[in-house]
């Protein structure tokens, strides 16, 4: 992914992008960047320097630590009551 970033000369470096979705009571720090066609579920916590890529699905957690990548996956964590 970095190399087509690299070539990419329209790679956005941070923002939320046309067509993905951030659930309510959902928060991001600096430098976050959300690919098109991403979903970000509700009461999702995510941290500094997070990049997320098209296609990728992430709810029901409470945190991710702080510079990560994620490339189109799905993630679930099951977070006991």
């Amino acid at each position: 992914m970095e190399l087509y970033a690299s070539m990419n000369g329209n790679q956005k470096t941070s923002g939320v992008e046309p067509n993905s979705h951030i659930g309510k009571n959902s928060s991001y720090g600096e430098n976050f960047h959300l690919s098109s066609f991403s979903y970000v579920g509700d009461n999702v916590k995510i941290g500094t320097n997070v990049t997320i890529y098209p296609n990728s699905f992430i709810a029901i957690i409470q945190r991710l630590v702080t510079t990560q990548l994620f490339t189109p996956t799905f993630l679930f964590i099951t977070i006991a009551k």
